[in-house]
């Protein structure tokens, strides 16, 4: 058996749900997918979309590669796969605990596996090395010591972000890698934590993206996934939407139907948190005055 070296970001188990009305039954459906660089859309198979070689493999150049992350998360993505029909069909899954703990994992992952995550976890520890550089790192490192790792060995955010800036690409790309699966474990739990309901369009569709977990508050900036007030929706169909929130004023585990106006604020949202390509089952023609205003207000 070959190994899985063309590894997607986006999954196609989750990308398929997206698939365009006259593809939806083929074995490899297709997507309509709008690039907001070049600001043209295309048609292809999900099997050629979202997708990177090598992206979790760990020593691709070497003579012994692991595959490891990717096919852990490949078992992710089967476990849960029911759970993922469930959200389609408008069902909520509140009465398994484990289909949702699944269900959070691999929404967790969606977020880390992102390419884009190397970006943001090489600005995060530049950041870090400016803040040393520029301020009282000290009173700094005090103030926020719950981020201290290893109290036993003296592990630091002085000594991690020294660590860091020793790294080559391959070890940047190594530490990535890594924490995909960690990091998507504890990101999990704070999921749970949240209410979880769906909402299911009554006219118009949801799209999704490259970047298909869509975190959002409305009032902090900056924020993180934790942080209280924030908002997470993730379009599992053209048709429903998941939305989780500490502090959403809708009911637990209830489907809601919404409509039109509520259908674009949340693709608002998703093409604003989108890297660079936006997904559908249908064009985008009904939707270019949207795209463009979002693009505008960024």
């Amino acid at each position: 058996m070959s190994e899985p070296v063309r590894q997607h970001w986006v999954p196609k188990i989750y990308l398929r749900n997206f698939a365009t009305p006259e593809s939806i039954n083929m074995s490899s459906p297709k997507v309509n997918v709008y690039d907001l660089g070049f600001k043209k859309q295309f048609c292809t198979s999900i099997d050629k979309v979202l997708v990177q070689k090598h992206l979790y493999t760990l020593g691709a150049d070497s003579d012994s590669p692991l595959y490891v992350v990717e096919k852990t998360l490949a078992k992710i993505e089967g476990w849960s796969k029911s759970c993922i029909e469930a959200f389609s069909k408008g069902q909520t899954i509140h009465t398994n605990p484990q289909s949702k703990y699944i269900a959070a994992v691999f929404f967790a992952t969606l977020l880390m596996r992102n390419p884009h995550m190397l970006e943001v976890q090489e600005n995060g520890f530049r950041d870090l090395k400016d803040l040393r550089e520029n301020s009282n790192y000290s009173s700094l490192e005090s103030k926020i010591s719950d981020f201290i790792i290893d109290e036993e060995n003296g592990e630091s955010l002085r000594e991690i972000s020294d660590w860091f800036s020793q790294l080559d690409q391959e070890g940047k790309h190594i530490f990535f890698v890594r924490s995909i699966i960690d990091t998507a474990t504890t990101l999990a739990q704070s999921l749970l934590k949240k209410k979880w309901c769906l909402l299911r369009s009554v006219d118009g569709y949801f799209v999704t993206s490259d970047n298909p977990i869509t975190v959002f508050h409305p009032k902090a900036s900056p924020y993180g996934i934790c942080t209280d007030g924030v908002h997470i929706h993730i379009a599992i169909t053209p048709r429903i939407l998941l939305l989780l929130g500490g502090e959403v004023s809708l009911d637990e585990n209830q489907v809601y139907d919404v409509p039109l106006e509520l259908v674009e604020h949340m693709n608002y949202l998703t093409i604003a948190k989108a890297e660079r390509f936006i997904i559908s089952s249908f064009t985008f023609d009904d939707l270019q005055n949207l795209i463009r205003e979002t693009k505008q207000k960024i």
